[in-house]
C-alpha cells in the first residue's frame, strides 16, 4: 500500500516537471546568494539584451517571508495549471516572465529593481479562474459561474487595494516596495491566454468530424 501511494505521488510530480523545476530554482536562488548578481534586474543598468535578468529576477526574492508566500502560491497554482492545460500554462509562464519586469520598468519609474513570483502567481490565477469561468458560462452552470466570478472579483479587489495603499495583503513589507503594476500585468496576461486557449480548443473541437448515426 505504501509502495502504491509512493508511486502515485511520483507519477503526479512527473506530470508537473516545470512546476517542480522552477520551484526548486526559486529556493536555490534564495539560498545561494552568489546568484543574485547574475539574475538581479537593476532598471538603471538595463541595456536591452539582459534577457536572463529580465526572466531570472522573477525567481529572486527579498526575504524569506517574500519567498514563502510567493512560492506557496506558485507551487499550488502552477501544479493545477500545468496538469490541466499544459500548453496554456507554458505560454502564460513565458509571456508573464518577460512582460512583467519590462512592464514594471516602463510603467513604474519609481521602482529601481524587481523581484518575486507574485506577478506570475497572478497570471496563473487569472489563467485558471478565467478558463473555469468561461467553461461555467458556456455550460450555463450558474452556481459555478457565481463562485468563479467572485474569485475573479476577489483578485481585482486585492490588486485595487494594493494599488491605492501601496502595501501587500499577505507579505510583510519591510525591505522592498510593493509593485501593484506587476499584478495587473500578470492578471491581464493570464485572462487573455485563458480566453484564447478556451476558444482555440472549442474551434478545434468543432472542426473534428462527428461520427454519423
Amino acid at each position: 500500500m505504501i509502495v502504491g501511494e509512493t508511486m502515485n505521488t511520483l507519477n503526479y510530480f512527473l506530470r508537473i516537471p516545470i512546476t517542480c523545476m522552477l520551484s526548486c530554482i526559486a529556493v536555490l536562488l534564495f539560498l545561494v546568494k552568489e546568484f543574485e548578481s547574475l539574475f538581479a534586474f537593476q532598471f538603471n543598468q538595463f541595456r536591452g539584451f539582459e534577457i536572463h535578468q529580465v526572466i531570472g529576477c522573477n525567481w529572486l526574492h527579498w526575504s524569506g517571508d517574500h519567498l514563502f508566500w510567493d512560492l506557496a502560491m506558485f507551487a499550488a497554482l502552477a501544479a493545477i495549471c500545468e496538469s490541466r492545460t499544459p500548453v496554456a500554462f507554458r505560454w502564460t509562464l513565458l509571456f508573464a516572465a518577460i512582460a512583467i519586469p519590462l512592464g514594471v520598468l516602463c510603467m513604474d519609474p519609481s521602482v529601481v529593481s524587481y523581484r518575486g513570483l507574485s506577478g506570475i502567481d497572478t497570471a496563473l490565477y487569472g489563467l485558471l479562474v478565467g478558463e473555469l469561468l468561461i467553461q461555467k458560462l458556456k455550460a450555463r452552470e450558474w452556481t459555478g459561474l457565481a463562485v468563479y466570478g467572485l474569485l475573479l472579483l476577489g483578485m481585482i479587489g486585492k490588486m485595487t487595494f494594493e494599488l491605492f495603499t501601496r502595501s501587500n495583503l499577505f507579505v510583510a513589507v519591510g525591505s522592498f516596495t510593493p509593485v501593484p503594476s506587476a499584478h495587473w500585468i500578470g492578471a491581464a496576461i493570464g485572462l487573455t491566454i485563458a480566453i484564447h486557449s478556451f476558444f482555440s480548443r472549442a474551434s478545434l473541437q468543432e472542426g473534428i468530424p462527428q461520427p454519423r448515426r
